[in-house]
């Protein structure tokens, strides 16, 4: 069905688009630690965070918390902190799970900011971050900035900025670890590091192989990847050279119909089955990053990297009835990052200049066996170039101020051509050549001002940003009366923020707590339409919400860590005036504990509440159902020997049925699709370091 041009390229992108990041476990934008060498000190990302001092709420996951942790993936990591949703299709290896911070919904994606070693993962095209191409095991730290990195990183942290930092590659002496891991449905996988220094030079390879049946049928996953990172450091200076291969074989099981009035309730009577037994999405990737770091006789760092990313991606929805659809994509993306750390006077700054230069290529044909003759082909050239500076400086003894600002050109050419001959074509209306430019800013204020000695209040305001993506700009429109369609650039505004931060920090020895109240206004937010097919700019939206968390160790074998998140999201104007956004639980929380039996053996435990949200579509607010609300219990149990490691871990401790994600019919009333999570399910791994 050729209405399926527009419907299944956004069915992908939005709900079951592969990840199609690359370089997500190497590619670092200047990812420099501490070099062997006493003269270099440089740093991991463009800004060196910490939760003392910083204005903000900002939270750091350090290696032990991760190391203990029962979650599976990053994303069941960072699903247990106050502000920060994850949502999963399928639940396998989270291929296709996106991250929300402070509640966008169906776009958080593109409104959260993921960051490898402070390089964006995010890309130009609306393929989701691939965290299953992540291990845990090789992250020394996450860090979560909530309205905040837009400054630094760019457009696309309006919610805010997520920057997971991997272990340092540098060794003094030869060093690896192996771990396999095996799971329920059918889940194996493999984890190889390997570390050696040389005199100034160091080098890490890892790999990693995961393959696994999954939850729902036609969900088998396939994962490959493999790193090396190269570095050569002197007393003032740091080589390094980064390069990887990535490559994703991905099932799509499609959702689960539930129509009351036709007594269809496969949520119920086959949760885990397909009525897509033949759709799905494959990719692979490659990358290259250069870089140098040299530091000056006053102490200044000079950083200037290079990097080049290449992704290829397929995707195929058979619909039955000879009616199929095949896309065949590719992305390339350079991108040239040179930056200086400084101090003058009082005030430490990061002054940088960003350059990214991306083509897309996609083509659609009715299937792979036609794809050398498509239907459509469209060409697209993003360039952006952006001069930044972020500040810090420190009055007295303890006011500390955050200054910065951005400001970026972006340029889209569009090039559009059909194939009337070609199988599969409807005569498609060519779109005309699409050439717009636009000019963005974004700013970051913040004040923390100590009250007393444990206690410090602060505040922060910022305006960011959000670039259309290349799927967003171009789409295929039918016309269901005529059946004709007509292919076309949609001129979507730039979507731009305004947030303000208020909050308090309490630190007191064994107990710490941080509270804070947030309030964010959007205009022209940009959002697919399900109904019409459109993408579109919103009318005006707004967020607010409060934050809590709190920690507090007991013992020095057994620790607490706590949360609650208070999230609106809703239209402030237009037809849907007052409304709340659909995908947006209103209440969230979460408790972690860990527990250390002996010095070698650890017990975690985590619950996880998220509170009941509208359907995706239901902007109305008048499906007269919600996604229900569910609360999610993981173990785990790990001990170490020696060179040895193991831990056993369930999931799901007390086999709820749920899903995070449902779709209300645009055409039937009391209809919708959903996609049910994995019950109760068992992990263990064994690991040996060498």
């Amino acid at each position: 069905m050729r209405a399926g041009v527009r419907l299944r390229k956004n069915l992908m992108s939005k709900n079951q688009s592969l990840s199609l990041t690359l370089g997500v476990l190497l590619c670092a934008h200047g990812s420099l630690a501490a070099a062997a060498t006493p003269g270099v000190v440089v740093t991991a990302t463009r800004l060196d965070l910490s939760t003392d001092g910083t204005p903000g709420h900002i939270t750091i996951i350090d290696r032990d918390t991760i190391a203990s942790s029962p979650a599976r993936t990053l994303p069941d990591l960072l699903a247990l902190e106050a502000g920060v949703f994850s949502r999963s299709l399928f639940g396998n290896q989270a291929a296709n799970s996106k991250l929300d911070v402070r509640g966008f919904g169906a776009a958080s994606a593109e409104n959260t900011l993921i960051l490898l070693d402070g390089r964006r993962l995010n890309d130009v095209d609306q393929g989701a971050v691939d965290f299953s191409a992540i291990p845990l095991r090789q992250i020394e730290r996450i860090e979560i900035l909530r309205n905040g990195g837009a400054v630094l990183y760019g457009d696309g942290a309006v919610g805010g900025a997520i920057n997971i930092v991997t272990r340092e590659a540098l060794a003094l002496e030869p060093e690896g670890q192996v771990e396999v891991k095996l799971g329920s449905h059918a889940s194996r996988e493999i984890n190889a590091d390997y570390l050696a220094g040389a005199g100034p030079a160091s080098l890490r390879l890892s790999a990693q192989a995961v393959n696994s049946d999954g939850y729902r049928a036609n969900n088998a996953l396939q994962q490959r990847n493999a790193q090396a990172d190269l570095r050569v450091s002197g007393d003032d200076y740091q080589w390094y050279a980064k390069a990887g291969v990535d490559d994703l074989e991905l099932g799509l099981p499609g959702p689960r119909r539930v129509d009351p009035d036709q007594g269809i309730d496969e949520l119920a009577s086959d949760r885990r089955g397909t009525s897509e037994p033949n759709n799905y999405a494959n990719r692979d990737g490659r990358h290259l990053t250069l870089g140098v770091s040299r530091i000056a006789a006053d102490g200044s760092e000079g950083i200037v990297d290079l990097g080049w990313r290449s992704k290829h991606q397929e995707s195929f929805f058979d619909y039955g009835g000879g009616f199929s659809d095949y896309l065949e994509a590719d992305l390339d993306t350079w991108s040239l990052t040179p930056r200086l750390n400084t101090r003058l006077g009082a005030v430490h700054s990061t002054f940088g200049l960003d350059y990214y230069h991306s083509d897309y290529r996609a083509g659609q044909s009715l299937s792979p066996a036609t794809s050398a003759t498509p239907f459509g082909v469209v060409d697209i050239t993003q360039k952006t170039a952006a001069l930044y500076s972020q500040n810090h400086l420190t009055l007295g003894s303890a006011t500390r101020v955050d200054f910065g600002a951005r400001l970026q050109w972006i340029r889209f050419n569009g090039r559009d051509r059909v194939d009337d001959a070609a199988p599969g074509s409807w005569g498609d209306t060519v779109a005309p050549d699409f050439d717009r430019s636009d000019r963005v800013h974004m700013l970051e204020l913040g004040v923390r001002q100590p009250w007393r000695d444990d206690l410090a209040l602060f505040a922060k305001a910022s305006r960011g940003v959000r670039l259309a993506t290349v799927d967003e700009l171009f789409e295929t429109k039918f016309d269901f009366g005529t059946f004709t369609s007509a292919r076309q650039f949609s001129p979507l505004e730039p979507q731009t923020s305004h947030g303000i931060d208020l909050g308090l920090d309490y630190d007191r020895g064994a107990t710490r707590a941080t509270l804070t109240l947030y309030y964010l206004e959007l205009k022209n937010e940009i959002h697919f339409d399900v109904a019409s097919f459109d993408n579109i700019n919103l009318d005006p939206t707004r967020r607010h919400g409060l934050e809590l968390v709190a920690e507090h160790a007991f013992s020095p074998d057994f620790r607490l860590r706590g949360n609650y998140a208070y999230t609106r999201a809703r239209f402030r104007d237009g037809p849907y005036d007052g409304n709340e956004l659909p995908l947006v639980p209103r209440h969230s929380a979460s408790l972690a504990g860990i527990w250390t039996l002996r010095p070698a053996t650890r017990l975690a435990a985590t619950v996880r509440y998220e509170g009941e949200k509208y359907f995706d579509n239901d902007q109305a607010n008048d499906f007269g159902r919600k996604i229900p609300a569910y609360t999610l219990v993981d173990l785990k149990l790990s001990h170490e020997h020696r060179d040895w490691s193991a831990a056993l871990a369930v999931h799901n401790l007390f086999d709820r049925e749920v899903y995070d994600y449902g779709v209300r019919s645009t055409f039937s009333p009391g209809v919708y699709n959903a996609y049910p999570l994995p019950e109760r399910s068992f992990s263990l791994s064994l690991a040996r370091a060498f």
